[in-house]
This record gives C-alpha cells, structure tokens and sequence, in this order.
C-alpha cells in the first residue's frame, strides 16, 4: 500500500497559563491582576482568603497559575496547588487537602521554607496530620501527581472513624476546634506563609465544594495560611439558594460567601481584551489559516460572548470544519468563493442566537431584505404584520452583537449570496450530522405575552451551559420539536389561555410528544398562575416546576442546573 503524506491539522488545547507547554505567554492581559493579588497575599496577615470568581471559560486558572508563579520563588512562602475537582468523590474533602499540602511542605521545592519553621515545622505537619486522621498508626497515601506522603492514619479505620463521627455532628465539630486550638497555639513567624490555591471548586458537586469551604472556615482559618480560591459564585450561591429555599424557605440567601471571602476579585470581562487574545491564538498557527480567520476575529468574539475558552472551541471546530470541506470539494470548482468566515457566520448564529438561525437559514428573501436594511429600518418593522420581519427587527434591535455580524463583509455575503449560504448550510447538515436548527439540549415553548419570564429561564440555562432554542408565535416550529432536542419546557404564564397559538397547536403538540419514550417534558408554571391554569390534557404524569412565586436568577440557576439536562 503507497503511503500517502499526512498533512498536519493544528488545533488549540484548553490549557491554562502554566500549563503543559503553556507557560507563559499572557494572551488575556491577567499580569497587572496577578501582579497585585499576589501582593495582596504577600503584605496580609493570614488567615486571609482571597476569591477569584468568574464563570466557566473565563481564565481563572490562568489566573491562579499565575498568581502561583509569582509566589514560588518568594522567601518564607510555600505555595501548594489543590485541583477540588479530583477529589470530589473523597466523603471529606478537607482530607485529600490536607493530605496535599503535607506532600508540598515535604517536597524538595519546600526544603528551605520547612528548615526556617525549625521545630514549628514539625508541629505543623503532625497537627495537620491529626486534623485530617486523627490517628497514630503509619500508612501511606498517594495523592496522584506526586510523591507518596507518609502520614498518621490507618484507611480503613479512618473510615470507619468518619463514618462514626458523621453521625454526630457536635463529635465531629469538637475535633475541629481541638485542631483548630492546637495549630493556633503554634508559634509562628509573621512573614511565613502556606498559600493555598483552590482550583475547580466549581466543577464538584456544589455540596461537597460548600463542606470544603465549611472546613477551611473551622479548622484552617489560621495566623500565617492564605487561601485563593477560584469558583464561579452563581455555582455555589444558586446551590444554597435552592437549598435553603427550599429545606428552609429562605428566599435571596446570597452572603454566604461574603462570610469567607475577605477579598473577592472578579474577572472583568474581556470584550475590550478579545482581539488581543485572538492574535495570540492566531500567531501560533499556520500562516494560510491565520489570514482567513483574522478577517473574522470580531465575529469569534460575538459568537463566544468573548468567553476565551468558547472562543478556543470556536476557533477548533472552524479549522475542522474547513479542512473537512477542502477535502472534500477541493476539486469543485462550483464552490469558488466559499471560505472559512462563511462557515464563521452560520456558527455564530447556530451557537448565539439559534432562534435567529432557524428563521434565517429557511428564507431566502429574509436574508435578502436583512442584507439591504439600515439600522434606522429596524425600528420601522418592529410592527410590520411580516412576523418575521418584526421579529428580525426587534432582535436587531435589541442585540447589537447580532448586527454586527450581519455588517461584516462575511455576514453581508452570507445574507446576500444565497449560493454560500445554502452550501454552508447543507455542508452541516450532509457531512457535520447538524440538521439546520441545530441540537439543543432544551426548546422552551412561550407565549410572546410571557416572554420577559421565559427569557429569565432561559439565561439560567445558558449560564449552566445548556444550548436553547426558544419558540413562540413568531418561530412555529412545533413539528420540528422532537427531532432538535430530548427536553421540551412549556411555559404556562398568565397569556396562555389567550393564546390560540399554545391552545391550538402548542398544546396538542407537546401532548402527542408524550407517547414518545425518549421525550421529557415540562411544564413550568410562571408568576402570576396556579395549578389549575394547567391544560387537563397536561396534568397527569408531566413533570412540573413551580416558579409561581419568582423568577429570580440564583434559585433557577440552582434549580435548572440540577436538571442535568
């Protein structure tokens, strides 16, 4: 068999700053931000914590590792790296940790920091030891990643031990305090300090990350220990929003960590830094690619919401996407003119605002007219009897990110030239496995009159990364409804009995997609409703939720994110 060369296909990995062989190039413009926690945690007596909150994709990791770097080689601090996340299945998280930072006050990198505590650092480690297991006999426990740390515990007897104390709680939290009593009698330095960085404690499940939060407040809240901690707050914030609402009926609960977190840094957002960021991704790739996507550097920052882990997502699937069709038609010479920022378009609107698409994409003369208007024509046919006209106008009008890619000159020939458009379109669909709407792990069904309501669920959805597809009086696409997606939410608000539109058709619809084993329904009830505003034809087995009494965006977030959907 001849051998046939293979081309290489670069594609970006997820890495963070500091990272495999990412190490330090700042694409993100995190130094000025590093530069200053790092000194925040230099010049402040512990205990100290410090927050790094943004959401998922944003670059707190990169933040932390550099943050760390700036820390290691600093004289009387010793900083370990704790990843929660490869824990979360440890019944006591605080014991992975601490087993952690044993091994990292152990390691070579630490000589010289545990030779200064002298004695005291002997006693740290032994209290650490005692805090985590409480018991004398020696063993060994690997922490993945490095060496073995020899420790005071035996492991079936500290389960069996945290079985035991688990069941009483005033036990467990008298051993805490003798820990905590014990490590603060111990003498210390006032410049040493064990900074301890928290990495993906979004990623556990939100109850293990608030014990572990829990047990740092009881038992490390100590003189000379920092913690930097990364987390998006809405995780840990709609957890106990929903918890409490719904053990306790306690309803806005959202200072829990302000009880934790002395300093909370946010990420800003990086809509001014995005281009920035996107040449440094394009600098390492090829030159003939890197030319094509410079042209669509703002549509990659209007389809990821400047979100630079989406936009490394992004940027991947489009490389695909044309290697895929190069290969493919490399000798049709009917395909002239189709590029990469067509292919960049149809994404952008399939992955930011999909119910634009699925309008969009089936009509011709839309896109037509849409190339042609002016801004000044959107607030004209905000009231033309063309439904889809009125809808176009009024998500123009109200998305200026939408009109901006429609105004870029790939956004202009996708509109305008019917010939890209549809083999842009069939190209997802034929060799892709993307029908034209896309998958969605939600469609929600709403009356145009309760709009306000179904765009608050369907934010929460999207900030726990759910892909929705919202469908109302100007979007019918009700036979389509099983084959987009396996999750089908109807919202029953104060208009729907208005409404022949839900009566008529929504409602018979979803109906008959009960019979489908492998459909899920819900019916979501709005302010303003009660039971009984359910359709008879809906009451029986159909999954509920009751957000009768608010929609505000913790307690959803909280609920829809546990949906798993």
């Amino acid at each position: 068999m001849e051998n046939q060369s293979i081309v290489p296909l670069k594609l970006f990995n997820d890495s963070a700053l500091g990272e495999g062989t990412n190490l330090s190039h700042d694409g993100l413009g995190f130094t000025i931000y590093a530069d200053i926690l790092a000194k925040a945690a230099l010049n402040t007596d512990g205990p100290f914590t410090i927050g790094v909150f943004g959401e998922w994709g944003t670059g707190k990791t990169s933040l932390l590792r550099m943050i760390q770097q700036k820390l290691e080689d600093i004289q009387n601090v010793a900083t370990v790296w704790f990843n929660a996340w490869r824990y979360e299945q440890d019944d006591h998280p605080l014991v992975p940790m601490l087993a952690t930072i044993i091994n990292e006050l152990q390691s070579e990198r630490q000589k010289d920091f545990l030779a200064g505590l002298k004695n005291d650092g002997d006693n740290i480690l032994d209290t650490l030891r005692s805090i985590a297991y409480s018991f004398s006999t020696k063993a060994k426990v690997k922490i993945p990643g490095t060496v073995e740390a020899e420790v005071g515990f035996s492991s079936k007897d500290a389960i069996d031990r945290f079985d035991r104390l688990h069941a009483d709680q005033l036990i467990e939290k008298s051993l805490y305090y003798q820990a905590f009593d014990r490590l603060q009698n111990i003498p210390r330095k006032k410049n040493e300090l064990i900074v301890v960085i928290i990495d993906d404690l979004d990623r556990c499940f939100p109850e293990k990350a608030v014990k572990l939060l829990e047990s740092i407040k009881l038992v490390l809240s100590q003189r000379g220990f920092i913690f930097i901690i990364g987390v998006a707050q809405s995780v840990i914030e709609g957890y106990l929003q929903h918890r409490y609402g719904m053990e306790y009926g306690i309803r806005n609960y959202n200072q829990y960590l302000d009880k934790i977190v002395q300093l909370p840094f946010q990420i800003p957002p990086h809509t001014e830094r995005i281009k920035s960021f996107c040449n440094s991704l394009l600098s390492r790739i090829g030159e003939s690619f890197s030319s094509q996507i410079k042209e669509i550097v703002p549509i990659m920052g209007y389809a990821t919401k400047s979100n630079p882990r989406s936009i490394i997502r992004f940027v991947n699937t489009l490389l695909i996407d044309q290697a895929i069709f190069s290969s493919l038609y490399e000798r049709d010479t009917s395909n002239d003119g189709l590029n990469i920022g067509h292919f960049a378009v149809c994404r952008c609107l399939q992955q930011r605002w999909p119910d634009v698409y699925s309008v969009m994409s089936g009509s011709d003369s839309l896109c037509n007219e849409i190339g042609n208007w002016d801004v000044k024509d959107y607030s004209k046919h905000l009231t033309s009897e063309n439904t889809q006209h009125a809808f176009m106008a009024k998500m123009l009008k109200s998305h200026p990110d939408l009109a901006a890619v429609l105004k870029t000159s790939q956004g202009k020939q996708w509109l305008t030239s019917k010939r890209h458009r549809e083999m842009t379109i069939q190209f997802f669909i034929k060799q892709r496995g993307e029908n034209e709407f896309g998958r969605y792990n939600a469609i929600i069904c709403h009356t145009t009159g309760d709009s306000d309501a179904a765009r608050k669920i369907e934010r929460a959805m999207i900030k726990n990364r759910m892909k929705v597809l919202m469908v109302n009086e100007t979007t019918p696409l009700s036979d389509r409804l099983p084959s987009v997606t396996k999750n089908i939410f109807l919202c029953i608000g104060p208009h729907c009995n208005q409404s022949q539109w839900c009566n008529n058709l929504i409602v018979p619809e979803v109906n008959r997609i009960l019979d489908k084993d492998d459909v899920f329904v819900w019916v979501v009830l709005l302010p303003g409703t009660s039971q009984s505003d359910i359709p008879s034809r809906l009451q029986g087995d159909v999954m509920h939720l009751d957000f009768q009494q608010g929609l505000d965006p913790e307690t959803l977030e909280g609920v829809l994110g546990n949906l798993q959907l």
